[in-house]
């Protein structure tokens, strides 16, 4: 419904331009969410189209469901980390700044960061029929492009070792 104001956990559907954000290749926690909010909204709104696409074929609303299981799935599980994410980083922010806090950002960071490597084909996942992420140049490269992804592994593993610093394990 039009106007409507949407939950807080599905907030990102509404932000303007969600579907196009790029990276700016800070890798910041900031970077990060509107990571997540631009690879789930783009893959809710291939989900919701192919449902859409069923029924316009004369499916039933069940039959349209269980064809687009596998891209309800997808978009359940992206939604599902990006809310994970989102919630430790706003947990953490809402917290007095200490060296904990500090090192909870690290951690977040890591999480965020893991997750996007381990999910690396929809963060890189643009050029489709049509294009989900609908960049106007169509070029092949979705919220990253493979080198921002390179630069995700280089600070997966950097977090990683300095997380060990602190847990005294190197």
């Amino acid at each position: 419904m039009k106007g409507k104001r949407l939950a807080p956990g599905v907030a990102y559907l509404g932000i303007p331009n969600v579907l196009t954000s790029k990276s700016d290749s800070s890798l910041s926690l900031e970077d990060i969410q509107n990571s997540w909010s631009c690879v789930a909204a783009n893959v809710v709104k291939k989900a919701a189209e192919e449902y859409v696409v069923h029924l316009k074929s004369g499916l039933s609303k069940d039959e349209a469901m269980e064809r687009t299981s596998q891209s309800r799935f997808i978009a359940a599980k992206v939604h599902t980390m990006g809310s994970i994410f989102e919630f430790f980083k706003e947990s953490v922010a809402e917290m007095e700044e200490t060296a904990e806090t500090k090192l909870l950002n690290t951690v977040c960071r890591l999480y965020g960061l893991w997750q996007i490597e381990e999910q690396q084909g929809y963060f890189l996942k643009c050029t489709r029929s049509p294009c989900i992420c609908q960049c106007p140049d169509n070029r092949a490269d979705g919220y990253f492009d493979a080198a921002q992804m390179d630069k995700v592994q280089e600070s997966v593993d950097a977090l990683c070792a300095e997380i060990r610093k602190v847990a005294g394990l190197s």
